[in-house]
């Protein structure tokens, strides 16, 4: 058992069952702060750490994912029309397909938010009657809790392909780049790089090709470097979000878990 002394004016000790103390400053003498600080420690003591340490990281890599791939899309759109040659032409796919993403960044940075607060709220309010052992969980708690299981796991299926597909504008820079260093070794042979073989633009198409000097005079611009360490911090704030979702679908099914073997009267012989 806990238990909480008064020490000198403006402090509170903490004394637990192991020995020892913490001593918290008070906000305000008296009774009021110990009661305040009372109160502080029992939310803190009813806040499933594991949730909210998904949650920060779902935070975080969604956040990272959004802003790093909207300035590497627009800084991709820059680079294709003042050193590819590629006018903003919509008929073009790749123009198409920068599109598309910027509008799916801003749905999903505002669609994790949402989703990061309710699943920490699930968290929150599964977590306290399983510590206070109240388990009369209603069979619609029940319900919902599954329905999060299954959108959590629908949803890291969903950034691992995310992950995926954000590993192909690295691979691409990475050509690039390696195309750029060959140059200056005294390469007797042209060296060439053309988007059209990525499947960016369609082969009847007259720009998407740069070759030697004009290849070097784009790999020295700062344009082209920040794209590609923006695309490879967009790729590590996806592995960040999956990391997250796969803490979140354990802690989902461990939680949902341990509520339905609390509701059986013969839970410890079941262990």
């Amino acid at each position: 058992m806990a238990a909480y002394t008064a020490g000198r004016a403006g402090e509170v000790s903490h004394d637990s069952m192991f020995g020892g103390g913490v001593v918290l400053p008070l906000v305000g003498g008296g009774t009021v702060g110990i009661l305040l600080h009372l109160h502080i420690l029992g939310c803190m003591r009813g806040v499933p750490r594991v949730t909210l340490l998904a949650t920060i990281l779902c935070f975080a890599g969604v956040a990272l994912f959004c802003g790093a791939g909207h300035e590497a899309l627009s800084g991709t759109a820059w680079l294709l029309q003042n050193h590819w040659n590629l006018s903003e032409d919509t008929s073009l796919i790749i123009y198409q397909l920068i599109d598309i993403f910027l509008v799916v960044i801003y749905g999903t940075a505002g669609a994790f938010f949402l989703y990061g607060i309710l699943l920490f709220t699930e968290g929150v309010l599964i977590s306290r009657p399983r510590k206070s052992y109240s388990v009369s969980t209603a069979c619609c708690g029940r319900c919902i809790s599954v329905w999060f299981i299954i959108l959590t796991y629908f949803l890291t299926i969903v950034w691992l392909g995310v992950f995926g597909f954000s590993t192909l504008p690295v691979l691409i820079g990475y050509n690039i780049r390696d195309a750029c260093n060959i140059i200056p070794l005294g390469n007797p042979t042209s060296v060439c790089m053309d988007l059209r073989q990525y499947g960016l633009i369609p082969w009847n198409h007259t720009g998407g090709r740069l070759c030697d000097e004009t290849l070097t005079s784009m790999c020295d611009t700062s344009e082209f470097n920040m794209a590609f360490n923006l695309y490879i911090s967009a790729c590590a704030g996806a592995t960040v979000s999956v990391i997250a979702m796969l803490i979140y679908c354990t802690v989902l099914v461990y939680n949902y878990g341990m509520s339905q073997l609390l509701r059986r009267d013969d839970y410890c012989t079941k262990l």
